[in-house]
């Protein structure tokens, strides 16, 4: 749930405006790698839904603010519908109690099991979250907190902004006042959003509080007809991501994740499981990688602290890639994993390809405006550098919650600084936990997708095109839960130059209009509706004739290639090629030429190699 300013006080940002966008740092078990467990359905585990969500989406041409979010600047909030929210609210007390006590949330009579001296503060708390479900598939975690003893306050959890946010009303029964300062503060999610003053009371979530008075910004003027939260029976956002705000009156009145201010190893980090059964935050520090957990390493914001001290990162840097059919397209970009977005937000001509186009009116509050959305079908996947395997994957669903859209950059953004937004969904996939000490970021690897596929023998045929060949035996009895296989083309730095999809019956792929000259291994994974599964790859494999002049154009030795490279699936169903076998001990000895590691120069894709796993294996 990215925010933007409301104007009344404005909040510094690397992102041209877009204030505390940025995904939250995290904790975990400081022993336990983290683990992703099955989901209870191939959907979103959606747990205890308080209300349905009605999504201000139309699937025409007409206003759409669908599932999409303002990554740029905004967030796409629930919509009201029709009726008083606060009667709405009201409606809901006899849920929220009944909940309240199923998450096992203390109210103002339990608030004090933690005494703020008490040594049996836990080095990790997980705190229940529940999953609110729409009608469309989409959800928004939630759970209870608590200001100065008050009754319990449900809140959104949102690794997209960093403060705590409360509606007018929100605090209700507190033991002790909360008093407002004379700052004036206000927040505006894509033009749902409040008007209020920075107060300051004591934060409690799941029995801790915090050793002294957060600083929150506390409503008292919704500046549309819904507040944050619209339907969802939230009335509030409780911000976990990293970056600080500063308001007048020095760093007392600065908002910072509240969750980054309890006692103890409790600040230390945050680990975000929605992938079993009971969806949780777990707060505390988030413990050293698994051998299948992928770490992604954040940067410090201009050196920036908060005022505990601890650094503020920016979002990390992930390399999408999305393959539809016989069309591919990828790049790198600073993405944020958040919690409170339903769908997926990219941006970048290079992206038209795999996208079917569909215009939108622009966002309210962001001015960005939807191009197309992802091909149904396609393939989107994640990794941690240009010249990484993909660590995670998805298929493209034609709704949510699995939906990514183009969309123009916000006005007055740097393009440099717009973000892409890997949505919520991410988060049924895999458990994520953020270091808030180091940066980095540990991202667990998904259940149920497909092995790996068996041998891919690559190898080259007439005008110089490549053959690609692989077999399924080894594969398990979730064979025929396939969906189909992605086929791609690496460069000898690892960078991917080509991708393709087939059939789920197809064995083998023709890979023409490649560099002649150059040497490529070959990457096959299998996709079922879960995602993409490990990959495996071919050795490399020389292509003959000399490096094209660079910039004179010049194809392999093929009249009909064209001008740009293709990937065309045979549709053979047959075990891999008979005659790849003699060809490729006859390409062995070029092939020997190894696989390097570094980038390439002048590419626009390729980020900083951030890449732990060492050289290029032939299974991964």
């Amino acid at each position: 749930m990215t925010r933007t300013s409301a104007g009344l006080c404005p909040q510094p940002s690397a992102h041209g405006g877009v204030a505390a966008r940025a995904a939250g740092e995290g904790e975990g078990d400081s022993t336990t790698p983290l683990r992703a467990h099955p989901a209870s359905g191939p959907g979103v585990p959606v747990r205890a839904p308080l209300r349905s969500i009605h999504w201000n989406r139309n699937e025409g041409e007409g206003t759409d603010v669908g599932g999409s979010r303002a990554a740029f600047g905004a967030k796409i909030r629930p919509a009201m519908g029709s009726g008083s929210r606060r009667t709405g609210v009201l409606a809901l007390v006899g849920a929220l109690i009944f909940a309240a006590s199923s998450l096992g949330i203390a109210g103002p009579a339990l608030a004090a099991s933690h005494e703020l001296d008490d040594p049996t503060i836990p080095d990790n708390l997980d705190v229940p979250v529940v999953l609110i479900g729409g009608g469309g598939g989409g959800f928004l975690p939630a759970t209870y907190i608590s200001i100065n003893g008050s009754d319990p306050i449900l809140v959104s959890v949102d690794t997209g902004t960093s403060g705590l946010v409360l509606d007018p009303d929100a605090i209700q029964n507190p033991t002790t006042p909360v008093v407002n300062t004379d700052v004036k503060a206000g927040v505006d999610y894509d033009g749902t959003g409040l008007t209020g003053f920075i107060a300051h009371g004591t934060f409690t979530i799941q029995g801790v509080s915090t050793e002294h008075p957060v600083a929150f910004i506390n409503g008292t003027e919704c500046t549309t007809p819904e507040c944050p939260g619209g339907e969802t029976g939230t009335v509030g956002v409780l911000g976990v991501g990293p970056e600080v705000s500063h308001y007048p009156g020095g760093d007392a009145n600065s908002t910072f994740a509240a969750i980054n201010q309890l006692p103890g190893t409790l600040k230390d980090g945050f680990t975000i499981d929605f992938t079993g059964a009971s969806p949780h935050l777990r707060l505390g520090p988030i413990g050293k990688a698994g051998a299948q957990d992928t770490v992604v390493q954040r940067t410090q914001k201009d050196s920036e602290v908060k005022p505990n001290g601890q650094k503020v990162f920016v979002d990390p840097t992930l390399c999408w890639s999305i393959t539809a059919g016989p069309d591919f397209a990828q790049a790198c970009n600073t993405t944020v994993l958040d919690t409170g977005q339903t769908g997926g937000v990219i941006h970048g001509a290079e992206f038209d390809p795999v996208v079917d186009p569909s215009t939108a009116p622009p966002i309210p509050g962001s001015g960005i405006q939807r191009q197309g959305w992802v091909k149904t079908g396609a393939t989107v996947t994640w990794s941690a550098s240009p010249t990484d395997a993909p660590f995670a994957g998805v298929t493209q669903g034609d709704s949510l919650p699995i939906q990514y859209g183009l969309f123009t950059i916000a006005p007055g953004i740097d393009p440099a600084d717009a973000i892409f937004n890997a949505g919520n969904h991410f988060y049924t996939q895999h458990a994520v936990g953020f270091d808030s000490v180091s940066g980095s970021v540990i991202i667990g690897p998904t259940a149920g997708l497909p092995t790996a596929p068996g041998e891919v023998v690559a190898a080259v045929s007439d005008g110089g095109a490549v053959s690609v060949g692989w077999n399924d035996s080894t594969r398990s009895a979730d064979a025929d839960a396939t969906t189909n296989f992605v086929v791609s083309a690496v460069r000898a730095d690892g960078t991917v130059e080509q991708s393709a999809q087939t059939s789920a019956d197809a064995r083998e792929l023709t890979v023409a209009g490649l560099v002649a000259g150059a040497s490529y291994t070959f990457r096959v994974a299998a996709v079922n509706d879960i995602g993409l599964g490990p990959v495996t790859e071919s050795d490399p494999v020389a292509l003959p004739g000399a490096p094209a002049t660079p910039g004179s154009g010049a194809l392999p030795d093929s009249a009909d290639t064209g001008s740009t490279s293709e990937l065309a699936a045979t549709g053979d169903t047959a075990a891999p090629i008979g005659t790849l076998g003699a060809v490729f001990l006859v390409l062995a000895g070029a092939a020997a030429l190894g696989v390097g590691r570094s980038q390439r120069a002048g590419d626009p894709a390729a980020g900083p190699d951030r890449s732990t796993r060492g050289p290029n294996r032939r299974q991964r």
